[in-house]
């Protein structure tokens, strides 16, 4: 993946499209994230956000913020993964980027979860709802899975049987493997 990404972001580079650099030093990080190569990671994705912030690319300011959020959830940098989050999910809203604006809000409310605001979560999931309802029903898995986790995390197995319905969560179709990963978990929690 490192040489096939390389070789793009140096084409980029050559032809001076600015926006696929940008998309390409993403790429790029997120596969230094499933490395666990963090400070690479983020290297680059700072990179690729000067960019986008110098084209006003909204999706490409957003999605970086998508990775660094995780990246410093990771981390267990509290703060930094809850400030890149709301700023993504904002980037998000104004541009139409669905993954920011439901997906987002929903790890954004893991991480209050697992910070000690459950509340707080289910509220902002309830929010990632209402925009799925709206917007793109196929992603409700997203935010039931993340119901069910807050419930058990809080310990309310009753609250979490009422999320579970009878049948098993199906992943939806956003590409990363986190979000298949989240549904996952839910099914087996």
């Amino acid at each position: 993946a490192y040489i096939v990404v390389d070789e793009a972001r140096h084409l980029w580079r050559d032809l001076d499209n600015q926006a696929m650099l940008a998309d390409s030093l993403g790429a790029e990080a997120e596969a230094h994230h499933a490395a666990g190569e963090y400070e690479k990671m983020t290297e680059l994705l700072h990179e690729a956000l000067s960019i986008n912030e110098k084209i006003e690319n909204l999706w490409g300011q957003s999605y970086g913020k998508v990775l660094l959020h995780l990246v410093h959830f990771d981390r267990g940098e509290a703060d930094l993964a809850i400030q890149m989050a709301n700023e993504s999910i904002t980037l998000g809203d104004k541009s139409g980027l669905l993954a920011s604006s439901i997906a987002l809000r929903c790890d954004l409310a893991w991480a209050y979860g697992c910070y000690g605001a459950i509340e707080k979560g289910f509220a902002i999931v309830e929010e990632a709802l209402s925009i799925i309802q709206m917007k793109n029903p196929d992603w409700k898995p997203i935010s039931t899975a993340t119901m069910i986790r807050l419930a058990l995390l809080g310990g309310d197995l009753h609250k979490a049987e009422e999320h579970v319905g009878n049948a098993v969560l199906q992943p939806i179709s956003i590409p990363y493997p986190h979000y298949t990963i989240v549904v996952g978990l839910a099914n087996v929690e």
